[in-house]
């Protein structure tokens, strides 16, 4: 198996498992602007569940590489 495909791979686990913490803790850390802020579920259901979207489909793209 190619190398960069290997960390590909393993930037895509670490990635999937940032996601699930992330529901199962009910917060997650994102870029708002140039400083990064804890989105918290119960304040910001709609921003919260639109970064657990894109970093699910990051994983996944990542998963796919190579």
């Amino acid at each position: 198996m190619n190398p960069l495909a290997v960390i590909f791979q393993v930037l895509a686990a670490m990635l999937a498992a940032y996601v699930v913490m992330s529901i199962w803790s009910g917060g997650v850390w994102a870029l708002r602007g140039t400083r990064p802020e804890h989105v918290v579920r119960g304040e910001e259901p709609l921003w919260f569940w639109a970064l657990i979207v894109l970093y699910s489909c990051l994983a996944a793209g990542l998963a796919s590489v190579l």
